[in-house]
């Protein structure tokens, strides 16, 4: 499974993982051009095991993924990977982030994550259990 290969994102090819065997571990390192509007992970096929490497982050103006994997959880075969759209689970609060302004939700981070809604970034912070998100700026 060593080497360098497409990733896939339908029939175009986005990026690029390379696999390089460190002992008893493959490490994966795949780097892609995305817009950014959208997660995706990427997914890996081999034989007829199917399974998903990681969620594509920011990465020196590019999205990556960089994992390890102990060789013995794979079978043998050709692999193929591709981007599948990760569809967001949770609802939350969408707070934009601007450098201009200070953020109201600092004390919130450690559960939140990044995300772009209209060419907007901004931190989604998770909707409690139970407790209805209110915007502290009354929007």
């Amino acid at each position: 499974m060593v080497g360098t290969f497409d990733v896939y994102m339908g029939k175009e090819a986005a990026g690029r993982v390379t696999v390089t065997r460190e002992g008893l571990y493959y490490r994966f390192h795949c780097r892609c051009k995305l817009s950014g509007e959208v997660m995706h992970q990427l997914m890996l096929r081999v034989g007829q095991q199917e399974m998903s490497l990681g969620i594509l982050a920011p990465e020196k103006g590019e999205f990556g993924v960089k994992t390890r994997i102990p060789v013995k959880h794979f079978e043998k075969g050709e692999p193929c990977f591709w981007l599948a759209p990760r569809h967001k689970k949770l609802e939350g609060l969408f707070v934009p982030i601007s450098a201009d302004e200070p953020f109201p939700y600092l004390s919130r981070l450690k559960n939140s994550y990044l995300e772009i809604r209209n060419g907007q970034m901004g931190a989604v912070i998770p909707a409690d259990q139970g407790r209805e998100m209110v915007n502290p700026t009354g929007q």
